[in-house]
């Protein structure tokens, strides 16, 4: 049987028979998240049916393989500090935008947790991952939609004579200034017509 297709020993330390890793094969086959072990040299020493569709592999060819030719250098180069932490025995939990070979930029949830021997030494780390990519797109168009709403709301509140540069969360300041303005132009044009009335009778005085 090939070493991928069967789980390494420490996913069950204490039980270690074929008819447990079985068991535990079918398990991790049917869980919709990418799930793998790493070995102290970042190689994959095991991975589930998801991480292998993932990236496009067949049973057992991902076996051996580096993390940095299965990811690819520039992916790697992202996730390769987490790697790197969790060898030293710290649990890594992140989310990153990470080209994949064939799907193009994906946005991952991860989390690493290391396998720690007795020593204290990490010997390896188990990895899993999330595509969330679908999620954070629906959040990001969610958002987008909230803002227009919000700025046509504005507008609307703003009125329609206000001039488009004019127009602000505060369009109350807008319409007192202009109603002021308003009542100033008003009383001008009010004298400016009392006066013009009062010319007849200044004439006829003077004509006397």
């Amino acid at each position: 049987m090939k070493s991928d297709e069967t789980t390494p020993a420490t996913l069950n330390p204490e039980d270690a028979q074929p008819e447990s890793r079985r068991q535990l094969r079918i398990l991790m086959d049917a869980l919709p998240v990418l799930i793998a072990y790493v070995d102290g040299e970042a190689r994959y020493r095991f991975t589930n049916r998801a991480h292998r569709e993932w990236y496009g592999y067949e049973p057992g060819e991902i076996t051996g393989k580096t993390m940095q030719e299965v990811l690819g250098h520039v992916a790697y180069s992202i996730v390769g500090t987490h790697v790197r932490a969790v060898l030293s025995g710290q649990q890594a939990r992140f989310e990153a935008d990470v080209p994949h070979p064939r799907r193009g930029l994906r946005h991952i949830c991860a989390t690493y947790v290391p396998d720690i021997l007795d020593s204290g030494q990490a010997r390896g780390f188990f990895s899993l991952d999330t595509d969330i990519t679908d999620i954070r797109h629906a959040e990001s168009m969610q958002r987008r939609r909230l803002e227009e709403v919000a700025r046509g709301a504005r507008l609307s509140a703003a009125g329609p004579g206000v001039p488009r540069g004019l127009r602000s969360p505060q369009p109350w300041l807008y319409r007192a200034r202009h109603s002021h303005a308003g009542h100033e132009r008003n009383g001008v044009a009010a004298g400016a017509g009392s006066e013009t009335r009062s010319d007849p009778h200044r004439h006829a005085h003077r004509s006397r």
